[in-house]
């Protein structure tokens, strides 16, 4: 009797299971014109006035800066300007990169 129950119990879940990996018909079409995501890589421009162009990155050696990342994000306007920008996590020593980092990405595209 245990092992009739048994067997009717693991068929049960093997026809669940086998249905679940069955693809569905009709899937949606793809839409004419795809969403964008909302938040995006920045992309390094070079144009004369991309942010990486716009670095003077004589004067922060002559500053004494070494070797440094700081991360930032910046909110962009369809026109390609910066509307608001922020750097955080900045490795030890990158001070002067930030102070340089923002001063450009206000003026870059």
């Amino acid at each position: 009797m245990r092992l009739g129950i048994f067997c009717f119990l693991g068929l049960l879940l093997s026809a669940d299971l086998a249905l679940a990996q069955t693809p569905k018909a009709g899937s949606p079409s793809p839409s004419p014109t795809p969403e964008l995501p909302e938040v995006r890589p920045a992309l390094i421009g070079t144009a004369p006035n991309s942010l990486i162009n716009t670095i003077d990155t004589a004067d922060l050696v002559k500053k004494g800066q070494k070797e440094a990342a700081v991360m930032f994000s910046c909110l962009v306007a369809p026109s390609g300007e910066v509307v608001r920008s922020g750097a955080y996590r900045g490795t030890r020593g990158a001070e002067l990169l930030e102070q340089e980092l923002l001063k450009r990405l206000a003026t870059a595209k």
